[in-house]
């Protein structure tokens, strides 16, 4: 028995998982038919039971198979996912509309009714003059960052800029599933929150948008409407003379209000998916625009197209590989890229500024180059590969300064080797050059369930 998985919120076990390491060598079940016959004493009966067990019992429970109970909702766990979307994020407009963001909406009016409450009731801010406009412009030129998450546990955080019309041309992807959401924050620097926008992902991540691309100009506005808490359950007035009625109406009250806070949040959700796939991104907030593109999970739809000439069997075999490949399941491949040893330039045998670029799957991502010149560099970066089939291969070049720069080596590494493995952690020798450099690398493959 295994307590997994354990996470952060109690009862902290999320659920459990049983499993055998062998079959029982006795069993006996207590089976009778009137008057009294016990079926177990037929002959014969033990072996087919044995025969039950290790037909059907087996695949399910004896080691390596498990069974899992869960003990929280969900095992305490993300749900699972349906499929992946690829978000290309080009750019944006209107950022300087955040600090009107910054402070409007409820919050913020909360907020100065409590610190002047604190105060004594004294409104500290009217007793200093106003922000000159040269501050105000200061603000505005402030750098902040844009935050882009489908689940709690994975956030992935774009450059920080400080320009009103910026410019990302970053790629990234994300799991996901129909009651998903693509939630985009706008903060400052030190992780205020300024605007806010969820998109409600089922309309984009349906079947008939697979492989589609759907251009979106995502408005930021005032995170408070998102961030209204649940409504809690009232109390009754008095605990010993509580009756079954009050505790029933309570119960209907709270459930009403639940039902009230989930219509308002999506409708808030739907309007700004509305919003989103305008042609015309809105005025007056900042807007990010991006194109998603949905890749469903699971099984690759065959390519191939039939012919009414029966094939050779060097194309029939061909044609099986194919399909072997096409209908294999795909998982998340994480890379490691730790550090290079002895990466010197072919042409001067000099110390560069290398850095190292993973390609996998149609993804690409680029290490940052060290500051100085060096031939022993540390990366210590990490990259996530979705949507990766085992007959995939890692490809890995280290160049100078950039990934255009001079070509210091490269090697390729087969994904299957990883998916095998489970982990792989080796030193590779970079091919192409004829200096002796070497990449530490660690990869890790995990089937996308």
């Amino acid at each position: 028995v295994t307590f997994t998985p354990l996470v952060d919120q109690l009862p902290c076990l999320g659920g459990l998982e049983v499993s055998l390491m062998s079959l029982p060598q006795h069993a006996d079940v207590g089976i009778s038919i009137p008057p009294g016959i016990d079926l177990m004493s037929l002959p014969g009966a033990h072996t087919l039971l044995r025969l039950a067990l290790w037909k059907f019992v087996a695949p399910l429970m004896v080691y390596p198979a498990k069974m899992t109970v869960p003990i929280m909702e969900n095992s305490g766990i993300e749900p699972t996912s349906t499929g992946m979307i690829k978000l290309s994020v080009l750019g944006g407009r209107g950022f300087a509309a955040r600090a009107k963001l910054a402070g409007s909406g409820a919050g913020a009016a909360r907020n100065e009714r409590r610190a002047t409450t604190m105060n004594g009731g004294v409104d500290f801010k009217s007793s200093f003059p106003k922000m000159p406009l040269g501050g105000l412009n200061s603000l505005v030129a402030s750098r902040y960052l844009v935050q882009l998450h489908t689940r709690e546990s994975r956030k992935i955080t774009l450059a920080s800029k400080s320009s009103d019309a910026p410019t990302w041309d970053e790629t990234h992807h994300f799991l996901t599933n129909p009651d998903a959401c693509l939630t985009a924050t706008v903060m400052t620097t030190n992780l205020k929150e300024l605007g806010r926008c969820e998109i409600p992902l089922r309309r984009l991540v349906a079947d008939d948008r697979a492989r589609k691309t759907t251009l979106l100009h995502i408005p930021l506005g005032d995170p408070e409407p998102y961030l209204v808490p649940l409504p809690v359950p009232k109390k009754p007035v008095s605990y010993t003379r509580v009756t079954q009625e009050e505790l029933d109406a309570l119960a209907e009250d709270h459930e009403m209000a639940l039902e009230k806070h989930a219509l308002e949040l999506a409708t808030l959700r739907v309007n700004a998916l509305d919003a989103a796939t305008r042609p015309r991104p809105l005025a007056d907030v900042p807007v990010i625009t991006c194109e998603l593109e949905f890749t469903p999970l699971g099984l690759e739809e065959k390519t191939s197209s039939s012919n009414d000439a029966k094939p050779d069997s060097a194309s029939e075999s061909a044609s099986e590989e194919e399909g072997d490949d096409a209908d294999e399941r795909r998982g998340i491949l994480t890379v490691f890229v730790t550090r290079g040893v002895r990466v010197l330039s072919e042409a001067t045998n000099g110390e560069t500024r290398p850095c190292a670029t993973a390609t996998c799957a149609g993804q690409t991502y680029t290490t940052e180059a060290p500051l100085e010149k060096t031939k022993n560099p540390i990366w210590d970066e990490e990259f996530l590969f979705f949507n990766v089939a085992p007959s995939e291969t890692l490809r890995l070049d280290v160049r100078d300064g950039n990934a255009k720069g001079e070509f210091l080596g490269g090697f390729d590494l087969d994904v299957r080797e990883v998916a095998a493995n489970k982990e792989l952690s080796e030193m590779f020798r970079l091919t192409g050059v004829s200096n002796a450099a070497h990449v530490f690398l660690k990869a890790r493959f995990a089937y996308m369930s």
